[in-house]
């Protein structure tokens, strides 16, 4: 499974997510992060998409991790940011299989 964090930020900025991004500590080995892949909007300012990859049965981990990592650019004036979690059509198949057995 993934999660992808799709982020926003005015361009004045920048240098503080781009400082509080290198002060992150290190994902725990069963994470990989793709990314962040940077881009420029002339409307929204700068752009980041990040990827995350995990097992699905550390999904609610993974979840809460991303969420408190993100929570690190709360205070940056203008800071957007969107979570979103994703799977293989295989990964939707089995979680609508658990919700059937609940």
């Amino acid at each position: 499974m993934v999660i992808m964090t799709l982020s926003s930020y005015p361009t004045e900025v920048t240098q503080q997510v781009r400082e509080r991004n290198i002060a992150l500590p290190e994902l725990p080995g069963y994470m990989k992060r793709q990314g962040p892949y940077n881009y420029f909007s002339g409307v929204d300012g700068a752009r980041s998409v990040s990827v995350y990859e995990f097992d699905e049965s550390k999904m609610a981990e993974a979840a809460l991790l991303i969420g408190v990592r993100m929570s690190t650019f709360n205070d940056i004036p203008g800071f957007k940011v969107d979570l979103r979690i994703c799977g293989t059509p295989q990964d939707a198949e089995r979680i609508a299989q658990l919700r059937e057995s609940l």
